[in-house]
C-alpha cells in the first residue's frame, strides 16, 4: 500500500460506518509523506494516561476523529519513503473515555478550558482525586522497520494499557480500514453485530466482510513467529 491507498482506506472506512465519527481531523500531508491529522504535533508516547490527557488531547485537537458514541479518540499516522510507495513509521491508536457519552466528554473539555481561567477552581489535571481523574484505557500498534525483529520488540506490536510492558508481535501494520474494523469488534460489540452480524451472530456477507482486507500492507518476514504467539493481521 502506497500513501493514496492508505489514505484512500481511510476514508472509505469512514464512509462504510454512517453517522459513527464525529470532528474528522485526518489529513494527508503529501508533502511530508505522512496521514496524521491538522495541527499533528509529535509527542513521546507514554503508558500512564489519565482523563485530563485525554481531554488535553481533545482540546488541542491531537487525534484523527472521535466516536459519535463516547467522545473516543482515533489517532492514524503513517508516514512514508520520499517516494509515497514504502511504510516507514505507523502509529495507530485508540483512546477511551470509558462511560461517558460524547456530550459528557464535551462538557469536561468546556470545564478543562474554563479551568484556565485565573479566578476558577483547580483543574482536573492538578486534581488529586484519582477517582475524578482515573487512568483510561487505550490500545496503540507501533510500527518502527528499524528496528530490529527481535522477540520482546518487534518491528511492529500492539501496546495495551492494563499492561504497558508487554508488546505483542504483529505480523503486518493493518491498514485503517484493518484497525478500525478491529477496534469496533472489541470496543463496540453492539455496533459491530447491528453492521456486520446477522441474526446468528455470523457474518452477514463473509465474502464481503474479507474484501475489507484488500488492500493491504505486505507480511513482515521475522523468526519471532516461529517462536512466540502473535497477532496475524489478515492479507488477501
Amino acid at each position: 500500500m502506497n500513501l493514496n491507498e492508505t489514505y484512500q482506506s481511510l476514508k472509505t472506512t469512514l464512509l462504510a460506518w454512517p453517522h459513527l465519527f464525529v470532528n474528522r481531523r485526518d489529513k494527508k500531508d503529501e508533502e511530508n509523506h505522512k496521514i496524521s491529522w491538522s495541527n499533528y504535533t509529535r509527542r513521546n508516547l507514554v503508558n500512564n494516561i489519565r482523563r485530563s490527557d485525554l481531554i488535553e488531547m481533545a482540546n488541542t485537537g491531537q487525534y484523527s476523529f472521535q466516536m459519535i458514541t463516547d467522545g473516543s479518540l482515533f489517532q492514524l499516522y503513517y508516514e512514508f519513503n520520499n517516494y509515497d510507495q514504502i511504510l516507514s513509521v505507523a502509529n495507530l491508536a485508540y483512546y477511551s473515555t470509558g462511560e461517558l457519552s460524547l456530550d459528557n466528554f464535551q462538557e469536561l473539555q468546556y470545564l478543562d478550558n474554563c479551568s484556565t481561567e485565573p479566578d476558577h477552581a483547580i483543574s482536573m489535571s492538578e486534581s488529586s482525586d484519582c477517582s475524578e481523574n482515573p487512568l483510561i484505557a487505550w490500545m496503540r500498534i507501533d510500527y518502527s522497520p528499524h528496528n530490529y525483529c527481535r522477540p520482546l520488540h518487534h518491528s511492529c506490536h500492539f501496546h495495551f494499557s492494563q499492561f504497558p510492558n508487554a508488546r505483542i508481535s504483529l505480523n503486518a501494520v493493518p491498514s485503517p480500514r484493518q484497525f478500525i474494523e478491529f477496534i469496533i469488534a472489541l470496543n463496540y460489540p453492539h455496533l459491530y453485530t447491528t453492521y456486520r452480524l446477522n441474526h446468528t451472530h455470523e457474518p452477514n456477507d463473509l465474502t464481503q466482510i474479507m474484501t475489507y482486507n484488500s488492500p493491504c500492507f505486505p507480511s513482515i518476514d521475522s523468526n519471532v513467529y516461529n517462536i512466540l504467539p502473535y497477532l496475524r493481521i489478515p492479507n488477501h
